[in-house]
């Protein structure tokens, strides 16, 4: 809790202009139609998808319609629909994504996006990357939805605007930012199975110049039982001021605090085992229009992460006394970018971007530093042809200098509202900490992991743009990955090995036959081969999705999803180990998850729902040896003002 002096003077001062404002007769200004239009953000877009504007695949504000890139996008409509209470679920309807959690509420939950691993898709939260720099992966398991504005998935390989770790994609998760005069709202809700309490105030607004949103949650479960305990506190905080007409400040704030039971899964059931992860971040980003068309922006960011995982010795066996392991990591990034403009044909993105990586415990304590410059060019010519070319280098004090170049075309028909789309990227992933320094494992010299990948794929919208199909097939090819090799009695080194190819196809639909009801659905074909041409580890074949939602008299809305995923390779506790120590490779049988949700608005105020997950009881294991849940029920209410 070392920041706690500081969270709550950030957040005190986040709900100070709602307390002294909320009485106020205060004339707000009309807000944009930009605004509105960014705020329509759609999965696969029937209504108005064309105008939604995004930042993150370019890094500078560019319509939709116009990316060349496969993109997805979960807007706060479709969050508050499902009533998804984590980014985890929140997220599974995407093409593209496989997503696995390693037991119940609270276990590590991770993503991978067209055949790449974990560490090979960078996250964001407001542009700023949260992957740990040890591991290189991020945990969705400890990030609510509450305070969430969008979602945005970009796939294929997104190294030349963001660096490492972007190899196989990018997830941004964008913060809510407040508008309007000042409102609240409390959510509480209370899950049978597992006994899990779910509560959340938020507060957000804007005066004049200034804008805030606030956001508290708080969840407690004890899990599938005595030795699956789970609680986690997060506190968000968004502000904004407009310093001038020509210069904007934003900043950003979170904060978490989780402690989990440790469920072993495959390899042993220990109820004296649990971690403890505390988790700081803030951003603060100047942006500046110079000229009416060249802009700059100037952003630093920062993000610590406390983990404590014990193991208490068990009574009755040899062991005598508590493990108990500690790890301190730190990342500092700043950002300077620059935006020239020709009209509206040609913009231009340069860029500078610096990070310093650092972690600390019993074992080691080492840093990492890496600059890189990028370059972007967007044409547009005739309002059909789509052009985006890029060029990154960047300079690391470990593995030098690599650099990556990016080449996308889009083309619209406009007479039958048809796009085509064709994507080649190179990409690289970086060692992290852990595979550089880590003692008796770690391998100073490693080499970055690198990809090549391109896309083919189209979209086209009929009838009034009630129905829409997009189909892309992708390819990409995996270099230098790092593995961990035996050296001998068990000991392990990571060393640069192996390639993987990937290839397949995403589809996705969505229908609107009438007011009111809105069908998706989205289907993933996906063939791995490492080097030795065997299938990848938790990489199905197949998986698909279907969402229904239904709104109806105005005060009652439905939401169904359904999530097949097929089978896959995976380890298991039965099936015993290799001569490496490597669990022996089995066949998962995949997944079979149907969730529901159905709210009724009682008033303006007052929302009541019920939502189901697992509904048919069906026992699966999304990481073979980590048993999910079963059918779970939870009630909630949620009261606005």
């Amino acid at each position: 809790m070392k920041y706690c002096l500081f969270i709550l003077l950030f957040v005190s001062l986040s709900f100070l202009p709602a307390i002294c404002f909320s009485e106020s007769n205060v004339n707000l200004k009309k807000e944009s139609n930009k605004s509105a239009m960014q705020d329509k953000a759609l999965v696969a877009g029937v209504d108005e998808y064309t105008e939604v504007i995004m930042v993150t695949a370019t890094r500078t504000e560019t319509p939709v319609s116009q990316l060349p890139d496969s993109v997805s996008i979960i807007s706060r409509e479709q969050i508050d629909q499902q009533k998804a209470t984590t980014i985890f679920e929140a997220l599974r309807s995407v093409p593209g994504l496989n997503i696995r959690k390693s037991g119940s509420i609270g276990r590590q939950s991770e993503m991978t996006i067209r055949g790449s691993s974990t560490s090979q898709v960078l996250v964001m939260i407001d542009g700023v990357q949260v992957n740990s720099a040890t591991t290189g992966t991020f945990n969705f398991a400890n990030l609510t939805t509450d305070n969430i504005e969008r979602i945005e998935v970009v796939r294929g390989a997104q190294s030349t605007l963001y660096g490492s770790d972007a190899m196989g994609g990018l997830i941004n998760i964008v913060t809510r930012k407040g508008k309007g005069k000042p409102k609240f709202s409390i959510r509480s809700e209370f899950g049978t199975l597992e006994r899990t309490f779910n509560e959340s105030i938020n507060s957000s607004g804007s005066l004049g110049k200034f804008n805030y949103s606030v956001d508290v949650a708080r969840v407690d479960s004890d899990g599938r039982g005595s030795d699956d305990d789970y609680d986690k506190t997060n506190i968000s905080s968004k502000f904004g001021y407009k310093i001038s007409e020509t210069i904007n400040f934003d900043a950003a704030m979170r904060y978490n605090d989780s402690m989990v039971a440790l469920d072993d899964g495959a390899f042993k059931q220990d109820p004296n085992r649990f971690s403890q992860n505390e988790d700081f971040n803030m951003n603060a980003v100047v942006n500046q229009s110079l000229t009416d068309w060249w802009s700059q922006s100037l952003k630093f960011s920062f993000a610590d992460s406390d983990l404590v995982s014990i193991d208490r010795a068990n009574p009755g066996t040899a062991e005598t006394s508590n493990s108990r392991f500690r790890l301190d990591t730190q990342i500092y990034t700043g950002n300077w970018q620059h935006t020239l403009k020709y009209r509206d044909i040609d913009t231009f993105v340069v860029g500078f971007e610096f990070e310093n990586q650092s972690a600390d415990n019993r074992t080691f304590d080492e840093t990492l530093i890496n600059r890189g410059w990028y370059f972007q060019n967007q044409l547009k010519l005739w309002d059909r042809f789509f052009f985006n070319a890029g060029l990154r280098l960047d300079d690391n004090n470990t593995f030098g200098k690599d650099v990556n170049p990016k080449l996308s075309i889009a083309y619209h028909l406009k007479e039958t509202d048809t796009k085509f789309k064709a994507n080649y990227g190179k990409g690289f992933r970086g060692p992290t900490l852990n595979q550089l320094f880590f003692p008796n494992f770690g391998n100073p010299i490693l080499d970055p992991e690198e990809s090549e990948s391109y896309d083919l794929g189209f979209q086209q919208y009929l009838f009034d743009d009630k129905f829409f199909f997009g189909v892309t097939y992708f390819n990409n090819r995996f270099s230098n990955l790092i593995e961990a090799v035996d050296t001998g009695g068990f000991v392990f080194e990571a060393r640069n090995l192996g390639f993987v190819r990937t290839e397949g196809i995403e589809a996705e639909a969505v229908i609107k036959p009438f007011e009111g009801l809105t069908l998706r659905g989205t289907f993933t074909k996906t063939n791995t081969r490492d080097g030795a041409k065997k299938e990848l580890r938790r990489q199905p074949r197949k998986q698909g999705s279907v969402n229904i939602n239904y709104s109806f008299l105005d005060k009652f809305n439905i939401n169904v999803d359904d999530t097949i995923v097929g089978n896959s390779r995976d380890g298991t506790d039965g099936g015993g180990i290799t001569p490496t120590g490597r669990p022996t490779i089995r066949t998962n049988t995949g997944v079979h998850k149907l969730d529901a949700a159905l709210s009724y608005d009682y008033s303006e105020h007052l929302q009541v729902y019920t939502r189901a997950e697992n509904v048919l009881d069906i026992q699966y294991d999304e990481i073979l040896g980590f048993r999910s849940a079963g059918a779970r029920f939870f009630f909630g209410v949620k009261l606005s003002m």
